[in-house]
């Protein structure tokens, strides 16, 4: 489906109200109260500029990654860099991680959160880098929660269509040069179908499972529990999301 360029103020305003609630701080107390450990893979470095209060990895040995355990940051990111590198480069390291971060998890006894992070315009060794942290982590996960939203540079999910804002028009990603790159090109705008795309029909759109907006801002962090709770190793779950508060909202239901 060929989707077309949609206005920016008028499309955001047609959306619901965000939801009332500011969540952060009940956010902030149930990480306070956990053991676990959130580690955060970024494969550009650009990325990291738009963070504060976490720390910031090159390398990943064992005992570099013990050593998090008693820093104050709430999350501790890796450059591993890997939109730079091979597949079969990406791949390797990726793998290597999820091992490490099983011993990590093993030697102190408390669960390790991991996220990996590319980039909003789609462009990156995806499902390739996912599947080998799964499996390096011994494919423990409940399933991959996809979110590309990015305020800051003004890409929005509405709908299960990836936007990027250019000036006050909203244009579907496949629509601009990030989706010719060379080396990580694609034709799909609906996340659906790019997941489908990207995973060579090894997920069809039908099965992947979406969160819409007017669920996390209607029904809120209740509603998007139990929908998040239909996700298995199998499924991926797209988060539609145009401001931050739903983003907290997804969080919070996690």
């Amino acid at each position: 489906m060929q989707y077309r360029p949609v206005p920016l103020k008028a499309t955001l305003d047609s959306l619901p109200p965000v939801w009332p609630e500011d969540l952060i701080p009940e956010i902030e107390a149930i990480l306070q109260a956990s053991p676990s450990m959130v580690f955060v893979l970024d494969d550009d470095p650009t990325g990291a500029q738009t963070v504060h209060n976490a720390s910031f990895l090159t390398e990943w040995s064992l005992d570099v990654l013990l050593s998090e355990r008693y820093q104050p940051e709430e999350a501790t990111f890796l450059l591993i860099n890997t939109r730079a590198k091979t597949e079969e480069e990406a791949v390797k390291i990726n793998t290597d991680l999820g091992l490490e971060f099983s011993r990590l998890s093993r030697q102190l006894r408390i669960p390790i959160s991991v996220i990996s992070r590319s980039d909003s315009t789609l462009r990156g060794h995806f499902p390739a880098e996912v599947d080998a942290l799964a499996e390096g982590m011994g494919n423990s996960h409940d399933g991959i929660i996809f979110i590309p939203f990015f305020i800051q540079g003004g890409r929005y999910t509405i709908d299960n269509v990836q936007y990027v804002s250019e000036g006050n028009m909203l244009v579907p990603v496949a629509q601009t040069p990030f989706a010719k790159d060379s080396a990580f090109g694609y034709k799909s705008s609906n996340l659906c179908d790019w997941i489908e795309e990207k995973t060579q029909g090894r997920v069809s759109s039908e099965e992947v499972i979406t969160i819409s907006i007017d669920e996390i801002r209607i029904g809120g962090p209740d509603a998007v529990e139990e929908k998040l709770k239909q996700v298995d190793q199998n499924n991926i779950c797209i988060i539609n999301s145009a401001d931050m508060r739903d983003l907290d909202v997804v969080a919070l239901a996690i």
